[in-house]
């Protein structure tokens, strides 16, 4: 239903597993180890950036994708500007799908 507000309901979407391709509009579907959809956001803005994890006992740098989104489920409420690191969301839900109408 989002997807049909923001691009019509005539439009050609597809899906893949990289989210570091996402861009503003696109629907990301986190889904667990096991496929199981657990939450759905809408991305507002996606950008590159680098970050310090904790890996291995250690901090390092490391390159990902920040984004912004738009998500429900906060209280019962839609939150605007959530942000999540893709490397972050994929360590939580290793089988996510993003869905894109461009």
């Amino acid at each position: 239903m989002t997807g049909d507000m923001l691009f019509g309901r005539s439009a050609k979407w597809t899906s893949h597993s990289n989210l570091e391709n996402a861009k503003p509009g696109d629907l990301i579907e986190f889904k667990d180890k096991n496929g199981v959809a657990k939450h759905g956001v809408v991305v507002l803005t996606a950008e590159k950036t680098t970050i310090e994890q904790y890996i291995n006992g250690k901090f390092v740098d490391g390159k990902t994708v920040m984004l912004t989104v738009c998500d429900g489920n906060s209280g019962g409420k839609v939150q605007w500007g959530t942000n999540y690191a893709v490397a972050d969301i994929l360590s939580e839900y290793p089988n996510s799908t993003l869905y894109s109408a461009y």
